[in-house]
């Protein structure tokens, strides 16, 4: 299947098991770039590993907890950081947790 990823970016909540997992090996597998979020690291790195020995790209790795109520911050701007040349085109959160918006007003601050 081709579903035209090439070149695109995405970051991918929930990574280390499930549909979190699947998810980030489906849109490496498509030739996305991605960054990969979750709470075991260990997980995370065997996931890179998988990706990296199928030919994709290796993914951005980001340690977080995303019911910590900082979390979404944090790792919006981990995932930033890891691709600052590429525009992220998709978000796909496959982890749920209480989260506030991430999004900042004109003044800088969060709403």
């Amino acid at each position: 299947m081709n579903l035209q990823l090439d070149g695109r970016t995405a970051l991918v909540t929930g990574a280390s098991m499930g549909i979190g997992r699947a998810i980030a090996l489906g849109l490496a597998a498509e030739g996305a770039r991605i960054a990969v979020a979750a709470r075991r690291r260990e997980l995370l790195e065997r996931l890179a590993g998988e990706i990296k020995s199928a030919g994709g790209h290796p993914p951005a790795i980001i340690v977080e907890d995303v019911t910590a109520a900082s979390a979404p911050v944090r790792i919006r701007d981990a995932a930033v950081r890891a691709w600052t040349r590429s525009k992220f085109s998709s978000i796909a959160p496959a982890a749920a947790g209480r989260c506030r918006s991430m999004r900042r007003t004109s003044s800088g601050t969060r709403p």
